[in-house]
């Protein structure tokens, strides 16, 4: 999978936290892992639908056995396994966390070698149902017809119309790619060898393709584009446009953006064009060599800007605001997000961050209010993508954010005035 976590550790005692996840980290080298507190838990495992989560329970019982019990109630989120990390040799303890509906428990001892196990039989299930679920979508339509695993041009529309509509229903992030080939290579083995199962292939002609990528991001997309190219022969050429799907777009929108882009680089030759989901008609593409420089650039930007401006603005609004306040925030290449929440009343201000591989980066900020959101879009250059810069945005935020806890309050204090 290709998913922006792949392990999730949930609790309060950093020191364990930070022992666990070093070894996570040595035992298997490929993961993306994160750990977050409690609060905020659950908003996270939504967004990144990691593929396990370790819950270290002893210090706050009854809130792990709690978050436990709402990930499992929730229809889509509840094959995620979720295992307990504890200290405690209390059967009680450990029983009540299997009642909350663990997978498993572990003692925080646990040899690597048993760990390791349990982890890869764990991401196995969770590839054996992602499979299953593509499946399931597409046996809906039961007259589809294949060809070497790809979808014949007849049924492209309605198979991927049908896989974006689950993309819009759960807010997953995909990425799409229409690739055209010269050659004598076969294409559909190579395809084949370079996706997930899960992810979409579509034939339009005798030399163009689609792939749709489920919870992938552009930079995914880019990475599944070198492993075709680097399959192909020498003589074989590969063209090829990328974009990001978004929930407001029809499949013909998300074709039409990819088509265009993939003309752009049929027009260079052997190349591939990205764009930007916050593009307008008018802005110019990434081609591949402006790509590998910018992600270069905005690689170092990450360590020297990004990383000490989150970790600078959280320690500084946590210590600001009061414990009904959750600061949560994550950073990865292609999307990072800092979010200040209100717990109580539900008021939250967001700022993400988009990068697709370009000079400019895309920004957004998204305010909540009474359960409606309001949206705001800018890009900045890269050379302004400084710490200095970010604090100020991020010092924005948490002012527009007590603005809404202020609003709220007034109303609040005029419902009572009036029902008195």
């Amino acid at each position: 999978m290709q998913n922006n976590i792949t392990l999730l550790l949930v609790g309060e005692n950093s020191g364990d936290i930070v022992a666990f996840k070093s070894k996570l980290k040595l035992l298997r080298e490929i993961d993306s892992i994160k750990d977050v507190e409690y609060d905020g838990s659950f908003d996270l495992i939504k967004k990144f639908f990691p593929c396990c989560v370790f819950i270290f329970g002893d210090d706050r019982a009854d809130d792990a056995c709690d978050m436990c019990r709402q990930i499992k109630r929730d229809s889509v989120l509840s094959n995620i396994p979720m295992v307990f990390i504890t200290k405690t040799a209390d059967e009680e303890l450990i029983k009540k966390y299997f009642e909350s509906g663990a997978d498993n428990c572990f003692n925080f001892t646990i040899k690597d070698y048993q760990l390791k196990a349990n982890v890869d039989l764990y991401l196995k299930k969770r590839q054996d149902f992602y499979n299953l679920s593509k499946q399931t979508r597409l046996l809906k339509n039961l007259d589809i017809k294949f060809e070497n695993d790809v979808v014949t041009p007849n049924y492209v529309e309605r198979v991927f119309e049908n896989e974006l509509e689950f993309s819009k229903k759960y807010d997953y992030p995909a990425a799409f790619m229409a690739l055209s080939f010269e050659g004598d290579d076969d294409i559909f083995a190579i395809l084949k060898n370079s996706t997930r199962q899960n992810d979409i292939i579509g034939q339009i002609s005798s030399n163009i393709f689609y792939v749709l990528l489920p919870e992938t991001l552009i930079g995914g997309a880019y990475k599944v584009y070198k492993k075709i190219k680097n399959l192909l022969d020498k003589n074989t050429k590969l063209s090829a446009g990328a974009c990001e799907y978004e929930p407001k777009m029809s499949f013909e929108e998300l074709s039409k953006k990819a088509l265009k882009a993939l003309k752009e680089a049929s027009i260079i030759g052997n190349n591939i064009v990205i764009t930007d989901k916050f593009d307008d008609e008018d802005a110019q593409p990434a081609h591949e060599k402006d790509y590998k420089i910018f992600t270069k650039l905005y690689s170092r930007k990450i360590k020297s800007a990004l990383e000490p401006s989150f970790l600078k603005a959280k320690e500084s609004f946590e210590s600001k605001y009061e414990t009904n306040v959750s600061i949560d925030n994550y950073i990865t290449f292609s999307k990072s997000y800092f979010s200040i929440k209100n717990i109580k009343s539900e008021e939250e201000a967001v700022l993400k961050i988009y990068y697709n591989g370009r000079s400019k980066i895309s920004m957004e900020t998204i305010y909540f209010k009474n359960g409606l959101a309001s949206h705001n879009y800018t890009k900045i250059d890269m050379k302004d993508f400084t710490s200095d810069n970010l604090l100020k945005m991020l010092d924005n935020l948490a002012f527009e954010f007590d603005k809404l806890v202020a609003a709220k309050k007034t109303e609040t204090v005029k419902s009572d005035v009036i029902l008195n």
